[in-house]
């Protein structure tokens, strides 16, 4: 498997974490597929709580914020996982919102939505 490089020593830390999550069989939810199986990173579990009290919740938060400055704990970054590529797509996102072409980014997603197919499956984003 061919590992990624690190992530870049910039403020942003890992954007992918705060966009999309995983959830596990028995309901536990945490914010990346490649923290999967370590409990220290779930953020809260759907059958005992709602998703929208769990996205908005302390533990979440907590969770973000320690990935933020500490970076992610992850041994590895997959160059074919979805944290990887988010984290690719949203630093441009990021590069264009900082120069005040957000626009651009609107734009362009608008197209993509007119000639890619609608997400059939849970690991489409």
């Amino acid at each position: 498997m061919r590992v990624a490089d690190a992530m870049p020593d910039d403020d942003l830390g890992c954007l992918a974490a705060g966009w999309f999550g995983e959830v596990t069989p028995s309901g536990d939810m945490l914010p990346c597929s490649d923290l999967y199986g370590d409990p220290s990173f779930y953020i809260g579990n759907i059958a005992e709580d709602s998703l929208d009290g769990i996205w908005a919740g302390e533990m979440r938060r907590a969770m973000l914020d320690r990935v933020r400055v500490k970076r992610c704990p992850s041994r590895r970054c997959p160059s074919n996982g979805r944290g990887h590529h988010l984290n690719r797509v949203f630093r441009q996102v990021e590069a264009f919102r900082r120069c005040g072409r957000l626009d651009e980014v609107a734009r362009w997603a608008g197209e993509l939505r007119r000639v890619l197919p609608v997400p059939e499956h849970s690991f489409f984003l």
